[in-house]
């Protein structure tokens, strides 16, 4: 049934959970009302700005509800996680995580399923009703299960506010449909989507709590916790036992001003060397401004402190991986990054220990930021300066996938000896796919259109136009032969479809620059 509905990978293992004897009022009182539901709605809303934990709060809170065999979904979301964060998914992996928790429904969807062979290509509202309403509604009649909750961590970032809109449609009009039995916990930013989406359900809505006493004693909780003297990051370092008195704690929490997310890359920061010394400077540097400017001023500064006397090919590259780690189509690991980048494995995962403090990654995984809040600030010219990510990236990154396309692709990529039968029939097909295509150069092979369309037009570099004029050339029989291999043929009009979008925008931006003059 999987393999059908083919669900967005969502694991939930490494997901930070509330410390501890912090976010108990919170914690309480949403898990009161999911367990003991308002006969007159059946859906939670949790909002909060960026950064105030909210995500934190839903990870205790599924984590809980698993353990007393309650939670029935649970689904979150990354801007930058392309891959899983697509709308067109919602629905089907709702009902895959139901499926997994309960047999019963299981066998129900797969009746559904069998008798639909078409509802992963129908509209959402379709695949809500076939996959989620009318099976959900079939259990609730014959059984009764006891609230079973459904968890949405950052619906503000399950794609695009474009992208994002028919899933926001169909949710409005069809959640409140759902049997009395499940219950729906949401959580997002405060966005004018979303909250015109909430405001037609009629729904208990709560505020994550910035400027409450217990926020503040919460926070001080957690700097204790990870910069006391024996804290397993700090210990080699045999900081005094006072070396953090209660007036600097006091201190940080009133920085942190509510948002846990300044909280932890301050400790980050001050983890990664020299405690002491780091400390002082997040004292020094966050001393004035708003809260979220305190933010800025905080990454601002965690990415000044490495760099802050680098060559222009150093900086060169801290730009690059930045900018492909924010607008890549899906997350890369370190070592896709070096090559997709044309930069040595070594001064990658150099740079990358260097922002460590600011970044989720570790060798050979996917290098993702730290917080939603962190590309915000890449891609605010006003508040990133130097660091700003803005549409050259794009520009940048196509180029970087068209020169890889350039190196590596080749005729019968496979080395495959005949062409008289199917690739699938030829024994270890797979072990020569995966070994002469490997992932960065798919990753170049299927987005390097999209880049192109994404970025700047023909006005920003004729270079690009050489570089599209040689592949298509040069390389496009062999780039063909690719999607071939990967059985996706079908995505290769796609790919030139963004293409010819592109050229005949920058085309036009041509003309019109020459009819200026």
């Amino acid at each position: 049934m999987e393999a059908k509905l083919k669900p967005a990978n969502m694991n939930a293992d490494c997901r930070e959970t509330c410390l501890p004897e912090t976010r108990l009022h919170i914690l309480q009182d949403l898990f009161t009302s999911l367990i003991h539901p308002n006969p007159s709605h059946n859906v939670i809303w949790l909002r909060g700005v960026a950064g105030s934990g909210k995500s934190t709060i839903l990870n205790t809170i599924a984590q809980y509800a698993s353990k007393l065999r309650r939670c029935g979904a649970f689904l979150f979301w990354d801007r930058n996680d392309t891959v899983n964060s697509d709308p067109r998914q919602v629905i089907r992996t709702l009902a895959c995580q139901l499926a997994r928790s309960n047999p019963v429904f299981a066998k129900e969807l797969a009746s559904r399923i069998k008798s639909s062979h078409n509802i992963l290509e129908s509209s959402l509202d379709e695949q809500f009703q076939c996959l989620l309403q009318d099976p959900l509604a079939t259990l609730a009649a014959g059984h009764d299960f006891g609230p079973i909750i459904v968890i949405l961590d950052a619906l503000d970032e399950c794609g695009t506010p474009e992208t994002r809109k028919r899933l926001i449609c169909t949710l409005s009009a069809n959640l409140a449909k759902l049997p009395k039995m499940f219950r729906v916990l949401i959580a997002s930013r405060d966005e004018p989507n979303i909250c015109n989406f909430i405001s037609r359900l009629g729904i208990d809505v709560r505020d994550v709590p910035i400027d409450a006493e217990s926020t503040k004693a919460d926070i001080s909780r957690y700097f204790q916790r990870h910069l006391a003297s024996n804290a397993p990051d700090l210990a080699h370092y045999e900081l005094p036992s006072d070396w953090l008195g209660d007036g600097v704690i006091r201190r940080l929490a009133d920085l942190a001003d509510g948002l846990f997310i300044w909280a932890s890359t301050s400790i980050r920061f001050i983890e990664s060397g020299f405690p002491a010394e780091r400390l002082d400077k997040v004292l020094d540097a966050s001393a004035r401004g708003e809260p979220h400017r305190r933010l800025d001023d905080l990454y601002r500064f965690a990415l000044d402190h490495p760099f802050h006397s680098p060559n222009q090919s150093e900086l060169d590259a801290v730009h690059s991986i930045l900018g492909a780690m924010v607008v890549a189509r899906e997350p890369l690991t370190d070592e896709e990054l070096g090559q997709l980048l044309g930069l040595k494995l070594g001064t990658v995962r150099g740079i990358l220990s260097e922002l460590k403090p600011l970044l989720r990654w570790s060798r050979g995984n996917p290098v993702l930021p730290l917080h939603a809040s962190f590309s915000d600030f890449l891609c605010d010219p006003d508040w990133s300066g130097q660091w700003y990510t803005g549409a050259s990236t794009h520009h940048n990154l196509a180029s970087c996938c068209l020169l890889l396309m350039q190196r590596e692709l080749r005729f019968n990529i496979c080395g495959i000896e005949t062409s008289h039968c199917r690739h699938l029939e030829i024994e270890g097909i797979q072990n020569r796919i995966d070994t002469a295509i490997p992932h960065a150069l798919e990753y170049a092979s299927r987005y390097w259109a999209d880049h192109l369309e994404l970025g700047t037009s023909l006005e920003s570099g004729s270079h690009l136009v050489d570089q599209v004029v040689d592949f298509m050339k040069n390389r496009l029989l062999y780039w063909i032969e690719v999607f071939s291999l990967k059985d996706e043929m079908f995505a290769t009009s796609i790919v030139l479809r963004k293409a010819t979008n592109w050229a005949h925008v920058s085309y036009l931006c041509s003309t019109s620059r020459d009819h200026d003059y």
